[in-house]
């Protein structure tokens, strides 16, 4: 039991560090690009 908690909030986590950097590297993508056209 206590292994597939540990294993749920690993991928808990891998899924909130994703979703993070997405949401940071999105609007830095945008504007590079708009500030290169």
């Amino acid at each position: 039991m206590w292994s597939t908690m540990k294993s749920n909030m690993s991928t808990m986590l891998i899924k909130m560090v994703t979703e993070f950097l997405i949401a940071t590297m999105v609007p830095i993508v945008l504007y590079s690009s708009l500030k290169n056209s």
